[in-house]
């Protein structure tokens, strides 16, 4: 496992701040891609329309996509300051299958990354709810992750950008498998780019975004005048 503090060590050394000696997160400057995808990654998503829409084929040899959903909530963990985190939950057939911290951050090349942590026992019981509040507390030895799940986002529009991302709660014969997800205004696309893992589907996988985004943070208050779509 990845110590929490070099990953946070490195987010410290690749944060763009507007004066070298200024603490202050209300002082970081974000690009405008930055922003877009903050907004792109925040709520809500099922897919939830797409399974309706093949139960509505009454077909008893269509296979139904199974019920996903899951939701990215903005919110400061001051341990892992000046770093943008989200707290995430994911849930199959409604039953809770991942819960991860999100670490969010752009280098001084304008590289988009993100790095996920799982939470460790005892903070992470998933039989019990997790509450922002808790969220807020988490320290670094309630997180653990590796330099390999961490994702690379590419910008493919204004309001589109692609990833690769390492399912590393999943390991097939010391294989992670690998997602090619897109994410648009109010829709993420996922495809599974190895046929021989376990959890391989041709059909995509179709989320879109469920009511509201979540209010950033007030020190993001640029990703809440970022909302244009």
């Amino acid at each position: 496992m990845t110590s929490l503090w070099c990953l946070t060590i490195l987010l410290l050394m690749t944060c763009s701040t507007s004066s070298a000696d200024d603490k202050n997160l209300a002082t970081t400057v974000y690009s405008d891609a930055f922003l877009k995808l903050l907004n792109l990654l925040n709520g809500n998503f099922s897919d939830h329309r797409v399974v309706n829409a093949f139960k509505a084929m009454d077909d008893p040899d269509l296979e139904i996509p199974s019920t996903v959903y899951f939701y990215n909530i903005p919110v400061e963990i001051p341990a892992m300051a000046p770093a943008v985190t989200y707290f995430t939950e994911e849930y199959f057939e409604h039953h809770l299958r991942r819960r991860l911290i999100l670490v969010v951050w752009e280098d001084q090349k304008g590289e988009i990354y993100l790095q996920p942590y799982n939470i460790t026992s005892p903070p992470n019981d998933r039989s019990k709810p997790f509450s922002i509040d808790q969220v807020k507390k988490l320290t670094a030895s309630d997180l653990t992750t590796r330099e390999e799940c961490k994702v690379k986002f590419q910008r493919k529009g204004t309001q589109t950008f692609t990833a690769l991302w390492p399912d590393c709660t999943v390991n097939d014969n010391g294989i992670v498998p690998n997602f090619r997800l897109t994410y648009s205004c109010n829709s993420v696309v996922g495809t599974a780019t190895d046929s021989d893992q376990t959890e391989y589907s041709p059909i995509p996988v179709v989320f879109t975004r469920e009511g509201t985004r979540y209010p950033f943070p007030s020190y993001l208050n640029e990703a809440n005048d970022k909302v244009a779509c």
